[in-house]
């Protein structure tokens, strides 16, 4: 499995690639360290938010995920099996959406290329 961690302005940013669960985006409260679980997580399971603190989320960031959420479905409603799986556009976009994180692009092809 790879990782990377990344401290943003507001948040912070875990994200990599898992041979067994795939690829996965998550995204802390800052500071994550003293936190008890994930505010966001995007895999191939779907989205999952922490239903007591979504408002911490961005208006941006809230757009974002309903239609990522409407392309996850869109893939079970359509696909033969499987799970969708997130790319690093989703990583990248989520980040510029979440704002205060440096351009991570360069991280993201790494970890997903290395592990791939």
């Amino acid at each position: 499995m790879s990782r990377k961690e990344i401290t943003g302005e507001v948040f912070d940013l875990a994200f990599g690639v898992d041979r067994v669960n795939g690829a996965f985006v998550q995204l802390w409260e800052k500071p994550a360290e003293d936190q008890d679980g994930v505010l966001l997580n995007v895999d191939s399971r779907g989205i999952r938010v922490d239903e007591e603190k979504k408002e911490l989320l961005p208006p941006s960031l809230q757009r974002f995920l309903i239609n990522l959420e409407k392309r996850f479905l869109l893939w079970k409603a359509t696909s033969k099996g499987g799970l969708p799986n997130i790319d690093e556009q989703v990583v990248i976009d989520l980040t510029k959406h979440a704002g205060g994180f440096p351009d991570v692009t360069k991280e993201v092809y790494k970890i997903f290329g290395d592990d791939l």
